[in-house]
C-alpha cells in the first residue's frame, strides 16, 4: 500500500491530519527538509512529526522521509497521460476507451517489469523448484487470476492445490503439507483472510512467496520473498481493477516461464504432448493456428 494511501486509512488527530495535508501540498519540500526544518514549516513539534510517520508504520521520521521520497519518484514514473482508477469519461467514444483501456495495459506491463527485482525472481522459482508442491491463497480477483497460473503450472506437472472458498483456505494451511511451499496474492497486503492463512503457514515454517503492492503492509512481514505488482489503484475510488488484474497476470505469467525454463525441453516435451492430447479434436477454419 502506498504511503498516500495509508494516510487516508489511519485514524489522524486533527494536528496529524494538518501535517498530511501540508505533505501531500508540499510533496519535494517534504522530501528535502530534516525533522525540525518541516517541523518549523507546519508549526507543529519535531515529536509529532516523529509520532505521526510511527502511526503509518515507520521506526521515524528519517525512515519515512526515505521511503515517501522512494514513492513519489515511482509514482511520477509511467502513468503520465492516463489516469488508472479513472481511465476514461463519459464524454469519450467507444474507440477512445478502447486506446485509453490499451493504453492503460501497456503502462501497467511497463510499470511491473520495472518493480521486478532479478534476486527475488530468482529465489521466488528457487522455492517452487524445491518443494514438492504449490498452494494458491488469495481473495476475489487476485485469486481468479492465480487459478489461471495453476493451470499453467499443471500442465507441466507441478501439483498446485486451491481452494475456491475463502473460510477453507485457512483450514487447508493448517494442514498443509511441510514440503510444499504457498503463494499468496493481495493487492493491500492488509487483508485480514491472508493476514491469517500467512501466520498459519509461517508457524508451520512454509516457504511462502507473496505477491502484493509496494511500501509496507503486513503480509510483507511473512514472506520468504516478495514480488511486487503495480500500484496505481485506490481501493475505493476505481471503477475497475484494470491494473491490478493485468500486473498479476504480468507476474505470475513471468513466474511460470521462468520456472518452465528451469528444465526445458522436459517442460517443452510435456507440454506439446498435454497439446496433442487435449487438443486433438479441437481445429480451426484457419489452418495457421493448427500448427
Amino acid at each position: 500500500m502506498l504511503i498516500t494511501q495509508k494516510m487516508d486509512s489511519v485514524h489522524l488527530s486533527e494536528n496529524e491530519k494538518q501535517i498530511r495535508k501540508y505533505i501531500l501540498e508540499h510533496e519535494d519540500e517534504t522530501a528535502a527538509l530534516t525533522v525540525k526544518e518541516l517541523s518549523g514549516k507546519i508549526f507543529v513539534s519535531p515529536a509529532s512529526l516523529v509520532v505521526f510517520a510511527k502511526k503509518l508504520g515507520f521506526s521515524g521520521w528519517n525512515e519515512f522521509r526515505q521511503a515517501f521520497l522512494e514513492e513519489q519518484s515511482y509514482r511520477e514514473s509511467h502513468f503520465k497521460n492516463i489516469d488508472a482508477n479513472v481511465p476514461f469519461t463519459a464524454t469519450d467514444n467507444i474507440m477512445r476507451i478502447a486506446n485509453k483501456v490499451a493504453t492503460l495495459q501497456q503502462e501497467t506491463i511497463t510499470d511491473t517489469l520495472a518493480l521486478l527485482r532479478q534476486d527475488k525472481l530468482r529465489k521466488a522459482v528457487r522455492i517452487l523448484k524445491e518443494s514438492a508442491s504449490l498452494y494458491l491463497y488469495g481473495t476475489s480477483m487476485s485469486y481468479m487470476a492465480a487459478e489461471e497460473f495453476a493451470y499453467s503450472m499443471k500442465r507441466i506437472g507441478k501439483p498446485v492445490e486451491y481452494c475456491t472458498y475463502q473460510t477453507e483456505q485457512a483450514f487447508q494451511a493448517k494442514t498443509i503439507r511441510s514440503d510444499s511451499c504457498a503463494l499468496v496474492v493481495s493487492y493491500t497486503g492488509e487483508t485480514s483472510h491472508a493476514i491469517k492463512v500467512c501466520r498459519i503457514l509461517k508457524e508451520k515454517k512454509i516457504p511462502v512467496i507473496t505477491l502484493t503492492s509496494i511500501g509496507e503492509n503486513t503480509i510483507k512481514q511473512y514472506s520468504d520473498v516478495c514480488l511486487e505488482m503495480s500500484t496505481r489503484e485506490n481501493v475505493h475510488s476505481k471503477i475497475s481493477t484494470f491494473t491490478t488484474r493485468q500486473s498479476i497476470h504480468t507476474v505470475l505469467d513471468i513466474l511460470y516461464s521462468c520456472y518452465f525454463a528451469t528444465a526445458y525441453e522436459e517442460n517443452y516435451e510435456a507440454v506439446m504432448e498435454m497439446n496433442r492430447e487435449l487438443e486433438k479434436s479441437r481445429y480451426s477454419t484457419n489452418r495457421e493456428i493448427n500448427k
